[in-house]
């Protein structure tokens, strides 16, 4: 990401539905105009943090996405992928359709006042030696 810009959207998808995405380059991907990504209703700007990092002498790059929610269901348990889409128009991908997957957090109040929130905090953290994809049109 060039130019300062903020995430609006989210979006999730069974990672097993990308195994047809093409990788372009190790930071662009290509995915199918057939699969389906099913919207995630957001509260707010999406966060993300990009950290590259040197272990066991390879590169590794880390990206720690969180976001508020309303939604009730439950993100854990499942192998997604998601697409992120900037103000910008861009879209990037974190995850693919192979290991390593995702690892999802869900953090749940229950407020012991009226005036405190009650969004539910999700953090996604991917770990993987290419850094979060961007999405070719």
């Amino acid at each position: 990401m060039d130019k300062q810009s903020y995430f609006k959207s989210l979006e999730c998808i069974p990672a097993s539905s990308l195994s047809r995405m093409q990788m372009l380059d190790n930071d662009l991907c290509r995915i199918p105009t057939n699969v389906n990504f099913t919207s995630i209703n957001t509260y707010g700007l999406i966060e993300v943090t990009l950290k590259v990092s040197l272990e066991n002498k390879q590169v590794i790059n880390s990206v720690t996405c969180t976001f508020h929610t309303h939604d009730k269901k439950s993100f854990k348990g499942r192998h997604l992928a998601f697409r992120l889409t900037a103000t910008d128009g861009t879209q990037h991908l974190i995850g693919t359709y192979t290991r390593p997957y995702a690892i999802i957090e869900e953090n749940i109040p229950y407020p012991s006042k009226p005036t405190e929130s009650t969004l539910k905090t999700v953090k996604i953290t991917y770990k993987a030696t290419h850094p979060m994809l961007y999405i070719a049109d």
